[in-house]
């Protein structure tokens, strides 16, 4: 019997064309005798090749966690929107096209932001629904860059490469868009820093390397990003972290919080925790800020190798309004949760219990444990790892002031 190569034909594009309903396309895998999925193999982890980065993941194999850290195009304030923006397209004769010289940009390029640019297949918009197109299709959006500032010399370096993207693309020469997240020119930078320190992006750094957006290598949502962190062994997940102040005031015209994170154990792997953004209700010593008083957050704290000292900057809008001060809560969330409030909307009331060694956290710990189940009871259900972190150091939740410097008492 002759020998079957070990060649998975992954796609065949059967195209009928019928009188009555017009074009139909039926997509036929073909899987030979004996193939396995990778996918199913217990020790597989999305997201991660040791030959392109044996330190960090994979940008294009992660793009919905990264989208979901660029995507504010439903933040209440107009000016702190997302702008998704066309930066290069392909004409018939596969010519590029930059975009920017030829169109005004829908941003603001005297205000600081976070900046990226990332591939769309041929022909689909750019624009403030881009980032819903791409959890619906999960493939063909892929992140090439993220930054404060975009060089000319990366978009000639796409155009130099779209070549090279177009098996990915059925053929045709990909898009590229761009976003812009208005923010102060310190939150950015952090931003970018968080970022770079979990994922290898192919024009960060000025690196050479290919772009591989293999399908079966995609981590296909947020959870599965945040799993592939975990099983990857290249990060500490939940690490034992606590907030270096438990009140904090700040003044408005500052423009930015940041806010100390320490972490506890062994330092010899960079360490993922994850922090939010929340607000108090009714009562409580100041005004309850919201939405339109900061740009909310809800995403990953790094810490580098061998440094038990991180940070998370939070970005106060400007309003130019007088105000008395207000106040909002920032809160470290166990990996389990994030990846549970993503997974369906928050359901009042079922936490705050944090269980499992959540509940033996003593001395001041034990005040971190009193809170953190506060909030949980508000959030949704708190379990396990939660609670564990809840209950360690001076506690998990951070009560920031926000101070109006014009206002008269």
């Amino acid at each position: 019997m002759p020998r079957i190569l070990p060649v998975m034909v992954w796609l065949f594009l059967l195209t009928f064309h019928v009188v009555a309903a017009g074009e139909r396309q039926i997509f036929i895998n073909l899987i030979p005798r004996g193939y396995q999925d990778p996918r199913m193999d217990k020790d597989f982890v999305c997201g991660f090749d040791q030959g392109i980065d044996s330190e960090r993941l994979i940008g294009e194999q992660n793009s919905m966690f990264i989208f979901e850290l660029l995507d504010k195009t439903r933040d209440t304030t107009e000016g702190y929107k997302t702008r998704i923006y066309d930066v290069v397209t392909f004409g018939r004769d596969e010519q590029a096209e930059v975009m920017l010289d030829t169109l005004q940009c829908p941003v603001d390029e005297s205000m600081p932001g976070l900046l990226s640019l990332f591939l769309v297949p041929p022909k689909h918009q750019c624009n403030s629904r881009t980032f819903e197109d791409a959890k619906d299709s999960q493939f063909g959006y892929y992140p090439v860059f993220v930054g404060v500032s975009v060089e000319d010399a990366i978009i000639q370096k796409f155009i130099s490469e779209a070549q090279n993207f177009k098996p990915f693309y059925n053929g045709q020469m990909p898009k590229l868009c761009g976003s812009k997240l208005t923010l102060n020119n310190e939150t950015a930078h952090a931003r970018v820093e968080t970022v770079s320190l979990l994922f290898n992006i192919k024009y960060n750094a000025g690196q050479t390397r290919n772009l591989d957006p293999t399908k079966w290598k995609i981590c296909e949502s947020v959870e599965q990003s945040i799993e592939a962190m975990e099983k990857s062994d290249l990060f500490e997940v939940d690490p034992e972290m606590s907030f270096e102040k438990e009140n904090q005031t700040i003044s408005e015209t500052d423009g930015f919080v940041r806010a100390g994170i320490i972490r506890k154990g062994p330092l010899a792997k960079k360490a993922v925790g994850f922090v939010a953004t929340s607000f108090p209700t009714a009562g409580g010593p100041y005004s309850p800020a919201g939405e339109d008083d900061i740009v909310t957050y809800k995403g990953p704290v790094v810490f580098n190798k061998n440094e038990e000292n991180s940070r998370i900057l939070i970005h106060i809008k400007e309003d130019n309004k007088t105000e008395n001060t207000e106040y909002f809560f920032l809160e470290i969330q166990d990996s389990m949760v994030m990846k549970h409030q993503r997974r369906r909307k928050r359901s009042p009331g079922r936490g705050g219990d944090g269980k499992g060694k959540g509940g033996k956290g003593t001395g001041k710990g034990g005040k971190g444990t009193g809170q953190g189940g506060q909030n949980k009871g508000k959030q949704g259900k708190g379990t396990g790892k939660g609670g564990q972190n809840k209950g360690n150091g001076k506690g998990g939740k951070n009560t920031i002031a926000i101070v109006d410097p014009s206002f008269v008492t």
